[in-house]
């Protein structure tokens, strides 16, 4: 049995280029013990397993890159979700756990986890930014407790002025949606705090903080798929600074 590409749309622009990104539905992945099939028409792809060569799940979330040997030249594919991401990922998880049993001890050398690897972890809402002790409040006694619990802040970043907001709105895309970008910022030992753009705060955990896209504004990835936008500013942001400098010291990228 042959690897099958219905199309060579999927390759790059030239030789040796990665693979165009193709959106395909969760139900066009299929797998049963001869071979996957992702994709449907003219982008679908039918890989035997003993054609497989790579299964990963790649950045950006939820990603899947499928390579296998053909006897003229290597494949090479490149999907992602056209509709509900989540149920993609579902599929996805699913398609590799599969793999893994029909690869046997070809599994570890095959398959790349990629984003499956991370934690889903999500915006947690909460009622307030933490805020600074008191002036005095160290080590000073207390009868009751205060009414809400002391978290060093060690990085800030203010609100957009209206012109900056006006920009990020004219400057939204899908690549990178308004609804990731956050207006206040606050970074503890343990989290960053975030006004989201409706006022709610929310935040994440700072051992989920994965890498830095970008290199003028500044794309910051938490576990395998949410995402912080902070834009350029004329002046050096302490919080990129300080997200920066955790990334460095962890050796990520």
């Amino acid at each position: 049995m042959y690897a099958r590409r219905v199309t060579v749309d999927l390759g790059g622009e030239s030789p040796g280029d990665p693979p165009v990104r193709v959106g395909v539905e969760a139900d066009t992945i299929h797998f049963h013990a001869h071979a996957l099939r992702v994709g449907s028409g003219m982008h679908e792809v039918v890989v035997p397993w003993t054609r497989l060569e790579r299964l990963e799940a790649v950045d950006p979330w939820p990603g899947l890159r499928i390579r296998w040997r053909e006897a003229e030249f290597p494949g090479d594919a490149y999907f992602t979700a056209d509709g509900d991401a989540r149920q993609f990922e579902a599929r996805v998880e699913q398609l590799v756990d599969y793999a893994a049993e029909q690869l046997g001890a070809r599994a570890s050398r095959v398959i790349a986890d990629g984003w499956l690897a991370r934690a889903d972890v999500q915006w947690e809402v909460v009622a307030h930014f933490p805020r600074d002790p008191e002036p005095g409040q160290a080590g000073v006694y207390r009868t009751a407790a205060p009414t809400r619990p002391h978290e060093p802040i060690l990085a800030r970043r203010a609100a957009p002025s209206p012109y900056e907001a006006l920009l990020v709105w004219l400057a939204s895309t899908p690549e990178e949606p308004l609804h990731e970008h956050v207006r206040e910022v606050l970074v503890t030992d343990a989290y960053l705090y975030a006004r989201r753009r409706n006022g709610a705060v929310a935040r994440l955990p700072i051992w989920a903080l994965y890498t830095r896209l970008g290199s003028r504004d500044s794309v910051y990835v938490f576990g395998r798929r949410v995402r912080v936008i902070l834009p350029e500013r004329d002046a050096p942001c302490p919080v990129v600074a300080h997200l920066d400098r955790v990334l460095l010291e962890r050796g990520c990228e």
